[in-house]
């Protein structure tokens, strides 16, 4: 199954880590937001947004990219990276794919380290993620979506 990941990663390159190994799972395309072209969804059956979450939402990026792109009936997935690894960050997204039309197959997310000066102090939270466990856990999420729609 031909698949596009556009994924938007910057601080400690969590969610670009977490977006190769699906990539390498699905033998898929990866793009950072910053480079996405609205026409490359064309080419694919499988298109994949993922970000960091950056004051509790995804980077403003893959709302664009997904606002540009035509996106109906075609096979969708969200995934993020925080430092807490909870879902509900990727909530807003699926909800603009479904406006879209869009079919969200899946939705993923895992803890991925964080730190600020203040929390420098503690040495940060989520310190070590994403881990093996949270590349297992991306495969395995990869492998199920290539199940449900094959």
């Amino acid at each position: 199954m031909k698949t596009l990941i556009v994924y938007y990663s910057a601080y400690r390159k969590n969610t670009e880590k977490i977006a190769e190994c699906m990539a390498g799972q699905f033998c898929g395309d990866l793009v950072h937001a910053k480079d996405y072209n609205e026409n490359d969804v064309n080419n694919y059956e499988l298109v994949g947004f993922g970000s960091g979450v950056y004051n509790q939402k995804m980077h403003p990026s893959i709302f664009k990219a997904i606002e540009k792109s035509n996106l109906q009936n075609k096979n969708t997935f969200v995934f993020s990276t925080s430092a807490v690894g909870i879902k509900k960050y990727n909530n807003d997204a699926i909800k603009l794919l479904l406006d879209k039309n869009a079919k969200v197959v899946g939705s993923f997310s895992c803890r991925g380290f964080f730190t600020t000066k203040i929390l420098d102090i503690f040495g940060g939270t989520a310190k070590g993620h994403p881990n093996n466990v949270d590349f297992q856990n991306a495969e395995k999420f990869a492998e199920k979506i290539m199940k449900e729609i094959n």
